[in-house]
């Protein structure tokens, strides 16, 4: 694979996933950081770095965009989290609203339990 097919997310402890570009667009988040115009680092050298986002999350989050490509075109099958990740996940995410959405709408997380997280937005 080519390194201008890939990206590579950095997480709070330095550890880098190398994903598919086309999977790492799954997020909005990151779609812009990579196709805005200008000379932005995260575009000049496809890499993400996230400070807040611990590995263990992020690594999450990369397996969820693997399966967002293979299973959100229509199948009905649940996206396998653990319930204390998801919790963790939402809070430490610099684009919580966005995966809020997607946990959501997947059903891995409840609105009562959204609430009972103090989630910035």
């Amino acid at each position: 694979m080519k390194k201008e097919d890939t990206v590579k997310l950095i997480s709070a402890e330095g550890f880098e996933f190398v994903v598919d570009k086309e999977a790492a667009m799954v997020s909005q988040t990151i779609h812009n950081m990579l196709t805005s115009p200008g000379s932005f680092a995260e575009r000049q050298h496809g890499e993400v770095s996230f400070p807040e986002i611990s590995t263990t999350i992020l690594e999450k989050i990369c397996q969820y965009f693997y399966w967002h490509l293979q299973f959100a075109s229509g199948k009905e099958t649940e996206f396998p989290i653990e319930p204390e990740l998801t919790l963790e996940t939402i809070a430490q995410l610099g684009f919580q609203r966005e995966m809020s959405v997607l946990l959501l709408s997947m059903g891995t997380v409840s609105l009562l339990e959204l609430n009972s997280v103090d989630v910035a937005v």
